[in-house]
């Protein structure tokens, strides 16, 4: 997943309700398809930003990354914080159906939270963390969020990861299928754990990052609404006075 030309993101901070997060973003000039928000932690998360909005970029999408190590606080607040970045998104004139959420880690678990609080174009949930209820079962809170799902969501994780075991994962897949008012997927890769995205040597691993990667350009590209260019609005314009 390296670009042949790699651009290196603006580092900035949006102000939220639990303060400053410090972001990397990555503007297009000329009509760009569309705009990503993604969620990211951990100590490769400026190389990891770098790369991956990179690879947006050379799909049409400009993006913003927004790094969560140094946010805390409840779910309520932590969606709060996800609608402070949308909104720096929207002044860059995206609106909601052109935005598309990718969220690995904490960000996972932040873009099903938001998933349900926003309508967004898309949205990518990779291996999200806290998803079980300590018994191995879903957790409650989490359940609750299939019926008020209001953004498409792609979920994808490694069938090793500790945070989200077979039943939590059957669960999930359960009530999205039978709640949800919009389409959902979730996918599990085999004999890999909860980094399987992150660069590897094992075999197994690196066919399951470049699928993830894969999975979600594709997700992005059939739901997230390209921006108008400035003759398509000229022509809706001329056919609504018509």
């Amino acid at each position: 997943m390296t670009s042949a030309v790699r651009i290196r993101p603006r580092v900035d901070a949006v102000d939220s309700e639990l303060g400053p997060v410090s972001i990397a973003q990555l503007d297009l000039g000329g009509i760009p398809r569309g705009a990503v928000l993604l969620l990211g932690s951990g100590g490769a998360f400026e190389s990891e930003a770098a790369q991956h909005l990179n690879e947006l970029a050379a799909h049409g999408y400009e993006g913003v990354a927004a790094d969560l190590d140094a946010v805390d606080g409840t779910d309520e607040q932590l969606v709060g914080v996800v609608g402070s970045l949308l909104d720096h998104l929207r002044r860059r004139d995206w609106q909601s159906e052109q935005i598309g959420l990718i969220g690995y880690g904490l960000g996972g678990r932040l873009a099903l939270l938001a998933s349900a609080r926003f309508g967004l174009g898309a949205a990518v949930s990779v291996s999200p963390t806290d998803m079980t209820a300590g018994d191995q079962h879903l957790s409650p809170a989490v359940g609750a969020l299939a019926p008020v799902v209001r953004t498409p969501w792609l979920g994808m994780l490694g069938e090793d990861d500790p945070a989200v075991p077979a039943a939590t994962c059957e669960e999930l897949d359960t009530a999205l299928r039978l709640e949800s008012p919009v389409y959902t997927q979730l996918v599990r890769y085999p004999g890999v754990g909860d980094t399987f995205y992150r660069p590897s040597s094992e075999s197994i691993e690196i066919a399951a990052s470049y699928d993830h990667w894969q999975r979600t350009i594709e997700w992005l590209n059939l739901r997230v609404q390209p921006r108008l260019t400035p003759l398509a609005i000229a022509w809706h314009e001329r056919h609504a006075a018509s």
